[in-house]
């Protein structure tokens, strides 16, 4: 029994401490989460500990007495250059000539895509000659009769839930923008020295438009 417990260790750490060792650099250097979905998670493990073995075996044999040692190193430089090659991959579906040679819809490789906007809104402000921008969303929450416009301060990332907060906003009876004339019919209004915020909740949230504003 001993003896199994030993072999089964052993194929524990042969088999998920490298590919989790991977994961983990490459989620550092990504700014992704670790998964949450235990199973997904110990199938990437298996994977990337495979890969790493099967690395390790074209330098040392498995009678080497740094065979293991072999395989954690090769597992870490696996990480590296997985996260560097997603890195390029970013910065070349962000450029322009990614744009031009595939014109359509990109897809986001977050939990939520609030990045992706503001890495579009930073190639506009770049294109424009502007220094700065502020983000005016206008929110409809789901089940209300209430409409609110504001400044984004701040967006909650790294989850699929996110909150997002409101500052200098304004409150409007109605459910589309038909109901109202922005600038004129609000019920509330917090002017820039008010440190009053508004938070929402994504789930909360039917629609909402956002809208960028560049400045020096």
């Amino acid at each position: 029994m001993f003896k199994d417990l030993i072999a089964n260790l052993s194929d524990f750490l042969t088999y998920f401490v490298p590919g989790y060792l991977s994961i983990i650099i490459f989620n550092y250097f990504s700014s992704k989460d670790l998964e949450k979905s235990i199973e997904y998670l110990l199938i990437k493990c298996i994977i990337f500990s495979y890969t790493s073995i099967i690395i390790a075996d074209l330098f040392v044999c498995k009678e080497d007495p740094y065979y293991f040692i072999t395989i954690i190193f090769v597992a870490v430089m696996l990480g590296v250059a997985i996260s560097i090659l997603f890195r390029i991959s970013k910065f070349f579906t962000n450029s322009k000539l990614y744009n031009h040679v595939f014109p359509f819809p990109q897809r986001t490789g977050k939990l939520t895509i609030w990045q992706d906007i503001i890495d579009s809104v930073e190639q506009d402000k770049k294109q424009s000659g502007k220094k700065r921008y502020d983000l005016k969303a206008i929110v409809f929450p789901k089940n209300g009769d209430k409409i609110y416009v504001g400044k984004i301060n701040f967006i909650e990332e790294k989850t699929d839930n996110p909150f997002i907060i409101l500052k200098y906003f304004k409150v409007y009876n109605g459910t589309n923008l038909g109901d109202v004339t922005l600038n004129e019919d609000y019920i509330e209004t917090i002017e820039e020295e008010n440190e009053k915020i508004l938070v929402l909740n994504f789930s909360n949230i039917s629609e909402m438009q956002i809208e960028s504003i560049f400045y020096d």
